[in-house]
């Protein structure tokens, strides 16, 4: 369930990101790959924080209890950021840079993210 959540919001991710330009060009291409790969990356360390949750555990208690895997987190995204918006990483990658796209992306990863499998985590153990 937890693949087709994240493989789901990175397909509407790169969608809603072509719709958004109305001629079809190569930026408008680079900007949806670019919102797919950053939505498919931010959701898989949500995903992974998800998994390290114990049902009834509130996020601070969840926090303290993996710093590392906390850390490791914001690390990652951190380092995601330095590959979409740095110029040498850009050319080797491919990416362009992201403006109006967080609007939606931020969305998706989060709160579309928690819901699902919070669901999940709740059948599973109760």
């Amino acid at each position: 369930l937890r693949s087709l959540v994240i493989a789901l919001m990175t397909i509407v991710s790169f969608v809603v990101t072509l719709k958004a330009f109305h001629p079809m060009t190569e930026e408008a291409r680079r900007q949806a790959q670019t919102a797919a790969f950053t939505t498919l990356i931010l959701t898989q360390l949500f995903s992974s924080f998800q998994c390290h949750r114990f049902w009834g555990e509130s996020l601070f208690q969840r926090i303290r209890a993996n710093v590392p895997l906390f850390v490791t987190i914001f690390t990652c995204a951190g380092l995601h950021l330095l590959v979409v918006y740095l110029p040498a990483t850009q050319q080797i990658l491919g990416t362009v840079p992201l403006i109006a796209q967080w609007e939606w992306i931020l969305p998706f990863c989060i709160i579309l993210m928690l819901i699902p499998l919070n669901l999940v985590n709740q059948r599973r153990y109760a």
